[in-house]
């Protein structure tokens, strides 16, 4: 074997290197060329019959700001859009036309061949394309399985949300995505819709004072004469009237006087506690009291024409569960009564009288925003007011002492502190078991029970003294 057959068969080091670099090089240059060149475009929307008579009656739909490319079997001449404002076609070459949706509507197509044959006719329908939008809510609304319809210019939300708030932020997107909340009709339900009970507290206290103190008196005189019979009588300006008819009479041959120190101290509380339980999103009410025929009107022949209103301890609540933690409470409350003190007379045509009675109302309406649990006061009242008046002879009910002879003081005071507290809580229905009645313990008791301990009812243990040992298990009002 020859030097050069033994190199040829045999390569140096040095050829190797070579050829491992030029191998490189070429690796490089080919990745450089397959990051340097653009990506491919994605193929337009393409529909491809077999013949024109398979495309006619048929529906297309386009979607807003699209185009799609329709290939026909035959040579088509003319294409006529009866509303070039909701499409647009072009005719690239005889057998291949293009369809531009340009705004949300319906229009016909129709295509022509040799000699203004008409070769099909069909229905272009250009609404806007939902995937996007579904894809938005889906990411931005997570466990909503919600669908978007296109509907002419609006968009249809159809599907089920976890929660209020959900619906309505798939909503939002959805205003964003056409430019006009009014064309979103939100037809979303909620899944499995949360129960909010509430507790609402009124709690009022009325404090009524009066104080009284007049001197009436009279005495008579005679002189070169003329008689003289002074009558002094103060009246109470603020009451009208005394307070009762307590009083101390002095006497004497010529004088008389009475004198009136009277005092009334009143006070009232009031307390409700309504509950009320609805699903989200409905509303509930209920009122504990009862309804009063009042006067609406008298025709004229004289009939009285009666209204009943209701009266007593209302509540209105409409609440959405936003979240877990958030609940949103539409509420109205009310707690009315009779106030025989305020009475308005009407004499008819038969000369009868027929007395009104007012009404004291003490109503609150607001929204307001809670989480479960949570408590917030949505009406407060303070109410001081007091009333004095002084009465007497001029002049002489001025002296330091006994100007207090001459005159009369009447002094009132009410005073009224209303609050009203409300409490939402997401609730669960419970077991029939775990529920205890009113009267679930109730028991009468016998007659000699009756007769002679004047019990009228069973007593189970002794006033005063706790039960032994402790107590396990639930009690009282439990929400989970």
């Amino acid at each position: 074997m020859t030097r050069a057959a033994a190199e040829n068969r045999h390569p140096s080091r040095t050829d190797t290197m070579k050829r491992s670099f030029a191998h490189l090089l070429a690796a490089v240059a080919i990745a450089a060329g397959f990051a340097a060149a653009p990506p491919p475009a994605s193929a337009a929307d393409e529909a491809t019959y077999a013949s024109a008579a398979e495309m006619s009656g048929r529906v297309v739909r386009l979607a807003l700001n699209k185009s799609l490319v329709v290939n026909l079997p035959e040579d088509v001449k003319d294409v006529m859009v009866a509303n070039p404002a909701v499409a647009d076609a072009v005719v690239r070459t005889n057998r291949k036309i293009y369809l531009i949706g340009v705004s949300a509507g319906e229009t016909n197509v129709f295509l022509f061949g040799e000699g203004g044959r008409q070769l099909a006719q069909f229905e272009l329908v250009v609404a806007r394309d939902t995937v996007g939008l579904e894809a938005t809510i889906q990411g931005v609304v997570p466990g909503a399985k919600i669908r978007a319809q296109s509907l002419g210019d609006s968009i249809v939300l159809s599907g089920t949300a976890p929660s209020a708030e959900a619906a309505l932020k798939a909503a939002e997107i959805a205003a964003k995505f056409v430019g006009d909340p009014a064309k979103v009709v939100n037809s979303i339900a909620i899944a499995g819709s949360d129960q909010v009970n509430l507790r609402v507290v009124i709690a009022e206290v009325q404090r009524n004072a009066a104080r009284q103190l007049g001197v009436d008196f009279s005495f008579s005189a005679t002189g070169g004469g003329v008689s003289f019979n002074p009558i002094v009588s103060n009246p109470f300006g603020v009451a009208g009237a005394a307070l009762s008819d307590t009083a101390l009479k002095i006497t004497a041959s010529d004088f008389s006087a009475t004198v009136r120190a009277l005092e009334q101290d009143g006070i009232l509380k009031t307390l409700a506690e309504p509950n009320l339980t609805a699903v989200s999103g409905e509303s509930a009410s209920f009122l504990v009291g009862g309804e009063f025929p009042a006067i609406s009107g008298i025709t004229d022949s004289g009939r009285i024409e009666y209204q009943f209103k209701p009266y007593g301890v209302g509540l209105n609540f409409t609440p959405i569960v936003l979240s877990p933690g958030r609940i949103s409470l539409k509420i109205k409350t009310e707690i009315s009564e009779l106030d025989n003190s305020n009475k308005l007379k009407i004499t008819t045509n038969a000369d009868s009288d027929i007395s009104i009675l007012g009404f004291k109302t003490r109503r609150a309406e607001t929204v307001v925003e809670l989480p479960s649990g949570g408590s917030l006061a949505i009406g407060g009242l303070v109410k001081d007011d007091v009333r004095q008046s002084l009465s007497g002879v001029p002049g002489l009910m001025d002296l330091p002492i006994l100007g207090s002879l001459f005159k009369s003081r009447d002094f009132q005071r009410q005073q009224t502190e209303l609050v009203i507290f409300v409490t939402p809580y997401v609730v669960d229905p419970v077991a029939t078991s775990a529920i205890s009645r009113p009267d679930q313990n109730l028991g009468f008791s016998s007659d000699a029970q009756t007769y002679f301990l004047n019990q009228v009812n069973k007593v189970y243990a002794n006033r005063g003294t706790s039960p032994t040992g402790a107590y396990t298990g639930r009690f009282g009002f439990a929400y989970e």
